[in-house]
């Protein structure tokens, strides 16, 4: 992950890091909101069920678990561990020359890839798209800072947060039981080939040439079925 990250030209989780570091209160601020997600998804429950209705609001937290239940099995078959769990001191002040080895690593968390915090984030986006508008312009802020800090604190790398794009889209349509769309399988089947190309073409993804490309058109498929 952190080679494939290299083919954007620089290492993002850590030109986030150093950015943070340089703004002490953008630091607290997006720090703050990634760690009151569980709270915001819990105020959008609340409100979903008072604006909208218990069927709304139910199927929010429908699509919440299985992001959770879904995520937690990839990253059994993908485990892998943030920048700041295998640099340690280098991050985020020096992006290191590596080279793609197998490593043994300590007995901490590998839960990166996808990113659930971005899977919840997209899922929140989409699920209080239709409340009031003072509520969304606030959501869309504290997505914002979230995602800011997803990348930047040294738990993900930018690929984990692109491939939960796809991965949220392949699970809305689980959430909705619509396991036959063409746009399930679509995006299940991208979800498997990031998976696949990052596991064993680790030379190849982290060309520029092959990572612009291929960013744009997760990003393209995703958002064309997702809507």
């Amino acid at each position: 992950l952190y080679a494939a990250d290299g083919g954007f030209g620089f290492q993002p989780a850590f030109a986030g890091g150093r950015l943070l570091l340089r703004n002490p209160w953008l630091w607290r601020l997006s720090e703050l909101c990634y760690a009151n997600l569980p709270l915001a998804m819990a105020l959008l429950y609340f409100l979903l069920r008072t604006r909208r209705g218990g069927k709304e609001a139910g199927k929010f937290v429908r699509f919440a678990v299985l992001l959770a239940i879904s995520g937690y099995c990839l990253y059994f078959l993908f485990p892998a561990v943030g920048p700041a769990g295998v640099f340690h001191r280098d991050f985020p002040y020096r992006a290191p020359a590596v080279q793609v080895i197998p490593t043994a690593m300590p007995l901490i968390e590998r839960n990166c890839m996808p990113s659930l915090h971005t899977a919840w984030i997209i899922a929140m986006l989409w699920s209080g798209a239709r409340l009031a508008a003072w509520f969304r312009r606030a959501l869309w802020a504290f997505s914002a800072f979230t995602l800011l800090y997803t990348v930047s604190g040294g738990g993900h790398y930018l690929v984990d947060m692109i491939v939960a794009v796809p991965f949220t889209v392949a699970v809305r349509y689980l959430a909705r039981r619509d396991w036959r769309s063409p746009g399930f399988a679509a995006n299940t089947a991208l979800v498997v080939f990031w998976l696949a190309l990052l596991r064993f073409g680790t030379g190849v993804v982290s060309l520029p040439a092959v990572l612009y490309p291929l960013t744009f058109a997760t990003m393209a498929l995703a958002y064309a079925s997702g809507r």
